[in-house]
């Protein structure tokens, strides 16, 4: 078969606590395995085409987003950049920080999804925001080039997402209330200050209060005590008993980092970091200067290895454009018809829950999770399909999977199945024979988390693969 080459277009957009960007990209197919080999389509090359403007992120008020204000700025930049939404195949819109926790997030996303293009996923929380954003600083890539474990910090207006690589490879992600815009400075007096930085600042007996004047040394102070915590996360000294109370919720508490070899740092903080940042220490009508310099005079430089990114402010938008996507393909098998689904829940297998003797009691059991009071929702069986290698097991896993499935089959839902290993097709083939007419999505190469979502896309490169993303929403309230 003659090697596939098409390109699609992706989008990110990233709706973060202090800006909103927009890349698109485009994201080369070809099939990656050898010529005698079964054909595997891979994203073979991602190439940053567009970059939008930095816009401060438009509010209502204090607890709504400016949704009309949102909407102008991402129609001004696709018309800046020559791309209709039709035109579009893929790609990501990401609320992230404090956004994602204003009363209207959950709307203002499926807005935006009408805008940005068919298949561009709308999404939240914590955990997918520090792989996007570790991955388009390029951690991922230097970890795999220095033979070493890297940590990237992205240090946001609302968080500081982490994520840990080794070798090229993901090993941990978690999120902590961390940011330059938790406490904000108007006409040299504190407008707004969350919570848990009040708590700290009581602690520390600071003189740090919402209408108190920004006062610059207990600011710094406190900034400095912020740093102190990331340093005992990552066993650069001692931590402090209050660190938990700082994770954001919904992000995986990752409460002993694993030890790290190079640190970057990413996010709207990064940028002072590493250009040392304007003289006047609310420059931005926050303490995110502050913030930079502490972060700058820590342990991190002390004991490890400090390397500059490829991004920094827009390491979560590059991201979201050029990794929230993967490929399952070859080896698939889907009614076109059903596709593109967004936003289904994963009923994921443990590897105790997929023996034989256990598989069909561990998804009828898992499977009532989704029953409501008009019948089954839609969600998607994800399993590792390890051990049914040879013809007579997949017909044997295709007959359990029906059984267990039940009356969670509706017949206005697809039958949707995830595997890790490739055996979609032959899994899908065996499925068809035994239920006719059942309508399907079966894709392999994927391996999605307990709790996450996927988004599954019309098929692209000529028909033969589906563009997948898997995430995590989460709207912290």
């Amino acid at each position: 078969m003659p090697a596939l080459a098409e390109d699609i277009l992706s989008v990110g957009i990233d709706i973060g606590t202090s800006t909103v960007q927009l890349v698109f990209s485009r994201l080369t197919l070809a099939n990656a395995a050898s010529a005698f080999a079964v054909p595997k389509i891979a994203i073979v090359e991602k190439t940053l085409i567009y970059k939008s403007a930095v816009y401060f992120t438009p509010l209502a008020s204090p607890t709504e987003i400016d949704a009309p204000a949102l909407c102008w700025i991402v129609s001004a930049e696709y018309d800046r950049a020559g791309v209709k939404a039709e035109e579009v195949t893929t790609g990501a819109v990401i609320i992230t920080g404090d956004t994602a926790r204003k009363s209207n997030a959950a709307e203002v996303l499926r807005l935006m999804g009408n805008l940005a293009g068919e298949f561009v996923v709308v999404t939240a929380g914590p955990d997918l925001e520090s792989v996007l954003s570790g991955r388009g600083a390029g951690a991922g890539r230097l970890s795999g080039r220095e033979n070493a474990t890297v940590a990237n910090l992205d240090i946001g207006g609302g968080t500081t997402n982490i994520s840990i690589f080794r070798n090229g490879e993901l090993l941990a992600v978690t999120c902590l209330d961390i940011g330059g815009r938790l406490i904000k400075i108007t006409e040299g007096r504190i407008s707004y200050i969350c919570g848990k930085m009040q708590f700290l600042a009581d602690r520390y007996r600071l003189p740090v209060k919402e209408g108190a004047k920004a006062d610059a040394a207990a600011l710094r102070e406190l900034c400095a005590a912020l740093v102190k915590m990331l340093e005992g996360l990552f066993g650069l000294r001692e931590k402090d008993d209050v660190l938990p109370m700082l994770f954001t919720g919904g992000a995986k508490d990752m409460q002993n980092a694993f030890p790290v070899d190079i640190v970057t740092f990413s996010g709207g903080v990064a940028e002072c970091i590493y250009q040392n940042g304007p003289d006047n220490p609310f420059a931005f009508d926050d303490v995110g200067v502050l913030l930079a310099q502490e972060m700058r005079k820590s342990l991190f430089y002390d004991k490890l290895r400090v390397f500059c990114p490829d991004e920094t402010i827009r390491a979560t938008v590059a991201g979201a454009g050029m990794y929230a996507t993967q490929i399952s393909g070859s080896t698939v098998a889907f009614d076109r018809s059903v596709l593109p689904v967004k936003n289904i829940p994963i009923l994921k297998l443990s590897a105790a829950e997929e023996e034989k003797g256990s598989i069909v009691g561990a998804i009828k059991k898992k499977a009532s999770f989704y029953k409501t009071p008009d019948g089954f929702a839609h969600f998607a069986l994800a399993l590792s399909g390890g051990g049914y290698f040879h013809f007579l097991d997949i017909q044997k896993l295709a007959a359990l999977l029906l059984s267990a499935m039940g009356e969670a089959l509706t017949p206005e839902f697809p039958l949707t199945v995830i595997l890790e290993k490739d055996i979609a097709q032959a899994l899908g083939n065996a499925i068809r024979v035994k239920a006719p007419g059942r309508s399907l999505v079966c894709i392999d190469g994927i391996t999605p988390g307990e709790g996450d979502y996927i988004d599954i896309g019309a098929p692209v490169g000529g028909g033969r693969v589906l563009p997948v993303v898997i995430k995590t929403l989460v709207f912290n309230r």
